[in-house]
């Protein structure tokens, strides 16, 4: 694939490698049935290709390979065909139900551009390359336009305080003008789907504009040119699209309305922080595929890193390769790690970077007052800890920012 072929008629050439003459067959009859897919089978494993994979692999447009289990020849083939990747050719992993947290990280990093699981139907497997494709071209045609990045904000169980970490968050990715010379603040958008219990405008001081019902009463988001007037302007530099006051279905908002909603405040916002609903609906599907790292809101009890566990497991059947980061609140870093937050360490597969300490009398008058606490309190404990996390998603998303 080139960067600058048209997405719309064109051929895409497609490679599938793989020992198992099932799983190819089966893959490749999910890209045969449509007719825009030229589908090839390397009946072998990367590692038998030799070199001949890196040749090969730099003609198609997208190379599709199960992925390696732990060190081997396997591995190091992969190693090999990445550090010659060029951009110009998508590699996409079929993992099996036996891979980790740890190893679908470890192939995104490797230079993989999407993890699956090897379980999807053919059809899903397609239009998860075809979309990706797509993606992919629309950016490369238009290499100045502006994309923000999405930063959705979850939590472990009800009551762990996610949304005053979105709120704050939100304000600290904003930013501060320095004192001797002018900072470029971000844009930053706050969208509070938790449409049926979300307070996020209540801890801003604002009352309901009423977009976020005429969204969900029109069933489609905005034209580019009524962005403004669906969002409201907190004084701290962060514009809020609140839930509505009045509770609604959970099965109001429709996929294709977050879809278009989420594409539409990437183009206006460099961050796009959204503070997710308590429950598992269809429409956070195209939240999570445009996300660029999810924040877990938990605490360190047994109940909480169970929950965690178990909603993380659930977001993975989404996307394997989903950056997932757990964020521990109302606990300060310990010094020294006890046995109890090991043991959570064990259970997520992941080091608990990120830990927000409890602060009850900053965050209660920072409620009673509408601002977020980085704002009435920037000295405090618990603001610097949100300016870390922020400074984080800084580092981890920059090279997706284009300031204006």
């Amino acid at each position: 694939m080139t960067a600058t072929r048209d997405a719309k008629g064109s051929t895409n050439r497609i490679l599938i490698v793989s020992e198992n003459s099932d799983l190819a067959t089966k893959v490749g009859s999910g890209f045969s049935s449509h007719g825009r897919h030229d589908v090839s089978i390397q009946a072998s494993s990367l590692a038998e290709m030799n070199g001949r994979a890196i040749k090969q692999a730099k003609q198609q447009d997208v190379v599709i390979f199960e992925a390696p289990a732990g060190e081997g020849p396997e591995t190091d083939a992969l190693t090999a065909l990445l550090q010659e990747k060029t951009g110009e050719t998508l590699y996409f992993a079929l993992a099996d139900e036996h891979a980790t947290i740890a190893d679908a990280r470890r192939l995104r990093e490797a230079g993989i551009d999407e993890v699956i699981p090897n379980t999807v139907s053919a059809d899903q497997l397609e239009s998860i390359v075809s979309d990706f494709l797509k993606r992919t071209r629309t950016a490369a045609a238009t290499p100045s336009s502006h994309e923000g990045v999405v930063l959705p904000i979850t939590q472990s169980r009800g009551g762990v305080g996610s949304t005053t970490v979105a709120v704050n968050l939100a304000r600290a990715l904003v930013g501060r003008s320095g004192t001797f010379r002018k900072r470029q603040k971000s844009r930053v958008a706050l969208v509070d789907f938790d449409i049926q219990f979300g307070n996020a405008n209540v801890l801003l001081d604002l009352e309901d504009n009423g977009s976020m019902a005429e969204l969900i009463n029109r069933g489609s988001a905005p034209d580019a040119s009524d962005v403004v007037a669906i969002m409201q302007q907190h004084p701290s530099g962060v514009d809020l699209l609140s839930a509505p006051h009045s509770v609604v279905p959970l099965d109001a908002i429709s996929p294709k309305m977050v879809e278009d909603l989420l594409d539409l405040l990437r183009s206006n916002y460099d961050y796009v922080v959204v503070d997710m609903p308590r429950a598992l609906v269809e429409w956070i599907s195209p939240i999570l595929q445009r996300a660029t790292t999810v924040y877990m809101v938990m605490e360190p009890d047994v109940p909480s890193v169970r929950q965690a566990r178990r909603l993380f497991d659930t977001y993975r059947e989404e996307l394997v390769s989903l950056p997932v980061e757990f964020v521990v609140n109302r606990r300060a870093r310990p010094m020294f790690k006890s046995q109890q937050i090991k043991e959570a360490e064990s259970v997520l597969e992941t080091k608990l970077q990120f830990w927000l300490p409890d602060a009850p009398r900053e965050t209660k008058k920072a409620a009673d007052l509408g601002q977020p606490v980085v704002e009435l309190y920037p000295r405090s404990k618990l603001s610097k800890a949100i300016e870390l996390l922020a400074a984080s998603s800084r580092t981890l998303t920059q090279h997706k920012i284009e300031l204006v």
